[in-house]
């Protein structure tokens, strides 16, 4: 890109800044339709009689406003498409962030909305505030022998509140996600 072509995107820009200031100002503006429409109407006015000024032919001059028309019609339409994807953009920002909400009201804050689906399933199994060996093995499918040595080298969080032969939902949720991302990682690696 030369200097030449460099300084009028500047120009460019700077005036399609100047444009979605001026339209944003109408828009909040008091002006009714009516008026927007005359005023409009005598801004275009404006342009034609400057077009008549400075071209030689009644042809240059139907020629450059044809031209200035048709690239207005795309500025616009331009414009209405941005607005379009910005919106449908927040619209999906709150539903994500009511998607989170809805979420935080139903778990428990370890239970993370980026955790595998079966995992989450998982925890709406969990009917109890804690278990014990047996029960934690019928759910992870492990044997007794193997929770407790768990249980005793510190693999499932112990909760000082709870029995010394209890395991905290909490602690059975979060082995169950630690093995089911272990799983994918192996799986991934191969």
């Amino acid at each position: 890109m030369n200097k030449n072509e460099l300084e009028n995107d500047f120009y460019l820009l700077g005036n399609l800044s100047k444009l979605l200031e001026l339209l944003i100002y109408v828009s909040n503006s008091d002006l009714d339709e009516v008026e927007i429409l005359s005023k409009s109407e005598f801004f275009v006015d404006g342009v034609v009689f400057d077009r008549l000024s400075n071209l030689q032919s009644v042809e240059d001059v139907y020629s450059d406003l044809t031209r200035v028309r048709k690239h207005i019609n795309v500025l616009l339409q331009s414009i209405d498409t941005g607005f379009e994807k910005s919106i449908n953009k927040i619209d999906n920002i709150f539903k994500s962030l009511r998607k989170f909400d809805d979420f935080r009201e139903h778990y428990p804050y370890y239970v993370r909305l980026n955790h595998p689906e079966d995992c989450i399933k998982f925890y709406e199994k969990l009917d109890q505030d804690d278990y014990n060996f047996i029960e934690t093995g019928e759910l992870l499918g492990i044997t007794r022998q193997t929770v407790s040595k768990y249980f005793q080298d510190g693999t499932f969080i112990k909760d000082n509140n709870k029995k010394s032969n209890r395991i905290s939902k909490k602690s059975i949720y979060l082995f169950f996600v630690k093995q089911n991302w272990d799983k994918l990682k192996k799986n991934n690696i191969k």
